[in-house]
């Protein structure tokens, strides 16, 4: 699925909608009774949690690897959680409660994952 400009996603009036426009590329709109308070994210952030090392992370992992080849996107973050024991639930939270502060589009990846061209291009 590609999210294309003006386009507009929403299964349920009580879960986000994601929608693009051309001044806020990435917006979140959470519809929750008569409120619509929407929080823009202008960035993507990739966060993964890891068995591996910082190290061993970018140079040995399918996703660290494909990270390191769209280091120049501004827009493209990266989140890693190194040397991982702490269950995903735990950590994924960590990364939600972090976003309200920087609100972001949060891509919850697994390190055996690769993230080709034609998705960051989309």
């Amino acid at each position: 699925m590609s999210l294309r400009q003006g386009a507009s996603i929403s299964n349920c009036s009580l879960l986000p909608m994601i929608c693009a426009t051309a001044s806020r590329p990435w917006c979140i709109e959470e519809s929750v009774a008569d409120d619509h308070p929407v929080a823009c994210a202008d960035k993507i952030r990739v966060v993964c949690a890891t068995r591996h090392d910082e190290e061993a992370f970018r140079t040995q992992s399918a996703l660290g690897r494909s990270l390191a080849l769209y280091a120049m996107f501004d827009f493209l973050e990266r989140h890693l959680f190194p040397n991982n024991s702490a269950g995903l639930p735990a950590v994924y939270n960590i990364a939600l409660g972090e976003a309200k502060d920087a609100p972001r589009v949060l891509v919850f990846v697994h390190d055996p994952i690769v993230i080709g061209y034609h998705l960051i291009a989309t």
